[in-house]
């Protein structure tokens, strides 16, 4: 008797795509949380906040609120375990199936080249996005045990979902970029860490320029006058022009992803050549051309709008203060007795009247 077997009916579209990116993005999600080197970083971190929540009450040695802004200084303390994090889960992701010899069977996959690079992006995303919603109700549990109890969900959401998620996705992309390419974990390792504390000294090597200061921008100190007054506008810009330089640093790595068992940087830019799609290039071309053109916004306000004044500058600057001021030194100088000024005050539009 004839049997007839059935054909296997294939599924490749978007929606399978889909399908697939959450599921791995998932798994690797959950694969971080388990592991046990994690859970000791994330205590660590956890104790030492807590340790130097003891004596929060006092200010410069004035008893103050634990106000949302105070606790968010705290809750920095956790940004040092976020970066050791970032590093090296960006780097055991980049190698675990490598680790465990499943690289082969992994790659024969019916996937798409970026998939597997990208679920692994996203899960440490999420891994982020977890962390920060942890940090939030600790610092209200902070709070809530000094007796405070206005809680600012939105500064705390506005702050740690905005600049410190970005530093992580951008750091996070780059190491990323830097294992891929170097094709070497515990190198990689060297390099990311070399890296970022070598931006550190980008002043002291000329390059102090914010457009060189990779990760570079910031919301300021938050007040309750003027919230995060004018920061906000020049953060948002750089964010946009650092962003759109990792996306282009991670569709370089999709090209140079290893698939199989070449090893070799050439090789492996003679298999990357065919994943260049028209989705792959355009991507590419959207990432530089946002690039470029932020990157000339920031210039133009930053040096025609504005005058820059490097480090140099500014030192000169101030003996040129000094110089002139100093022969004055020892002259009895009219001292302000009293002063009686009504000021309206206008934080959003930095004026006062």
């Amino acid at each position: 008797q004839e049997m007839k077997i059935p054909v296997a009916e294939q599924f490749s579209g978007l929606k399978t795509q889909l399908g697939q990116l959450v599921r791995l993005t998932v798994f690797y999600f959950k694969m971080v949380f388990r592991e046990i080197p994690f859970i000791a970083i994330v205590i660590s971190g956890m104790l030492l906040m807590l340790l130097n929540a003891v004596n929060l009450s006092e200010l410069f040695g004035t008893s103050s609120y634990p106000t949302t802004y105070t606790i968010l200084g705290l809750l920095s303390e956790f940004n040092l375990f976020f970066i050791i994090i970032a590093v090296l889960y960006s780097g055991e992701l980049i190698w675990k199936e490598r680790a465990v010899n499943l690289n082969l069977i992994m790659d024969a996959m019916p996937m798409p080249d970026f998939m597997n690079l990208l679920s692994k992006f996203l899960g440490l995303v999420l891994v982020y996005i977890a962390l920060l919603a942890g940090l939030i109700l600790t610092g209200m549990a902070i709070q809530a045990s000094y007796g405070y109890f206005k809680f600012e969900l939105d500064i705390y959401l506005g702050t740690l979902y905005t600049e410190t998620l970005a530093f992580l996705v951008l750091y996070t992309l780059l190491s990323m970029f830097v294992q891929v390419m170097l094709n070497n974990k515990f190198l990689g390792f060297a390099i990311t860490i070399g890296f970022f504390v070598l931006v550190g000294f980008f002043g002291q090597m000329g390059l102090e320029h914010p457009m060189f200061q990779f990760g570079s921008g910031s919301l300021g100190t938050y007040s309750d006058m003027n919230v995060y007054g004018h920061f906000v506008t020049p953060f948002s810009w750089f964010q946009v022009y650092w962003f759109a330089f990792v996306v282009l640093l991670f569709a370089i790595a999709v090209v140079f992803l290893p698939r199989g068992s070449e090893a070799i940087i050439t090789m492996r830019w003679k298999a990357g050549k065919l994943r260049l799609s028209r989705q792959l290039v355009t991507l590419i071309i959207c990432a530089v051309a946002v690039f470029v053109s932020s990157g000339f916004f920031i210039f133009y306000n930053l040096n025609v709008v504005n005058k820059y004044t490097n480090r140099d500058e500014r030192e000169q600057l101030q003996v040129e203060y000094e110089q002139t001021l100093k022969k004055y030194e020892f002259i009895a100088q009219p001292r302000i007795t009293e002063a009686n000024l009504k000021v309206d005050i206008y934080p959003s539009k930095r004026d006062f009247v």
